[in-house]
């Protein structure tokens, strides 16, 4: 018999979990990111303070989608979503990959014996989506989500890709050692 961990169901906790994440995010990077491929960062810092409490934290990649437009400003021509999605076999991913970066992707970290998924980076995507030049018009999303898959906040989608996971492994020991 191990020690008790924590109940990760309780809000405070995960707020504390999230305190910490940020605290060893500034320690390692300086500050807050809201650059495209921070998700990186913020999946890998926590990932060592959630293992360091004992947990089994996966690192999870492939795309992601949140609603920018509510459903009744739906003109059927503008972008609903924001959205990275895993695509290496893109132009744009390839151009990426040619210059030692990430291509199109998400990452963010899997509490499988939770059934849980944990995105520490929500909080700078409408920022990130003004940089595409789109405009947010959905409630903001949280500071961090955590949560399981059918309580996610309605139209936001994570879809795990196990070549995307292997890429996302494999990028991080090349250029993380």
């Amino acid at each position: 018999m191990g020690t008790q961990q924590p109940r990760l169901t309780d809000p405070a906790i995960r707020q504390q979990v999230h305190a910490a994440v940020l605290r060893r995010y500034r320690e390692w990077y300086g500050t807050d990111h809201m650059q495209r491929g921070s998700c990186l960062y913020w999946t890998l810092t926590g990932l060592v303070i959630l293992r360091g409490l004992g947990f089994r934290a996966l690192l999870q990649a492939g795309s992601m989608s949140w609603p920018i437009l509510f459903a009744d400003q739906d003109d059927g021509t503008s972008p609903t979503h924001f959205s990275y999605e895993w695509s290496p076999w893109r132009e744009e991913s390839q151009a990426a990959l040619k210059l030692g970066l990430l291509p199109e992707i998400h990452m963010w970290i899997g509490l499988p014996d939770q059934n849980e998924l944990i995105d520490f980076s929500t909080k700078w995507l409408p920022q990130q989506a003004a940089q595409e030049g789109l405009v947010w018009r959905t409630e903001p999303p949280p500071d961090f989500l955590w949560c399981g898959p059918a309580d996610l906040p309605a139209g936001v989608i994570y879809q795990p890709n196990m070549e995307a996971i292997q890429f996302a492994l494999n990028f991080i020991r090349a250029h993380h050692q």
